[in-house]
């Protein structure tokens, strides 16, 4: 399974990490410092960069799998809200972050990702230019379900 990690260089990821991939999972760190992560947590596990706007949010959601499993997201975007909401004290605290990415990743699912790689192969792209392609049409979905939900 593919296991995003934020705070993956703090004290916490970096004993976790080599946990989840002795136990065979692909870690995806979601980090400020793509260089200080490598250096931290070695070459093999992927990184997105946290400050790449809504370029490394989509970048993380699909790393992340959300594209093709988005229930298996919304649980984890769920456990999350409640791991914060279960702290002493915490549990009346908004936890915006849940539908700020639950909004992010149901706006890239909407993106017509068919037509963008159908678009894409008609003007003589392959591969990774059609990748591109779909992830740019994501990104640009998110920028508009976002600016419409401020």
């Amino acid at each position: 399974m593919r296991v995003c990690v934020t705070g993956a260089t703090g004290f916490i990821g970096r004993a976790l990490i080599p946990v989840l991939r002795r136990e065979g999972h692909t870690v995806v760190a979601w980090v400020r410092s793509e260089a200080r992560a490598r250096s931290l947590l070695g070459a093999e596990v992927e990184t997105a960069d946290a400050g790449g706007g809504l370029e490394g949010l989509i970048r993380v959601l699909e790393r992340c799998d959300a594209m093709r499993r988005p229930d298996r997201f919304r649980e984890l975007l769920l456990a999350c809200e409640c791991d914060a909401r279960g702290r002493l004290n915490k549990e009346d605290e908004p936890y915006p972050q849940r539908p700020r990415l639950q909004t992010a990743m149901e706006a890239a699912l909407g993106a017509d990702t068919a037509a963008v790689a159908s678009h894409a192969i008609a003007r003589g792209l392959s591969g990774p230019a059609i990748g591109a392609a779909v992830h740019a049409a994501r990104v640009h979905a998110v920028a508009a379900s976002l600016s419409d939900a401020a």
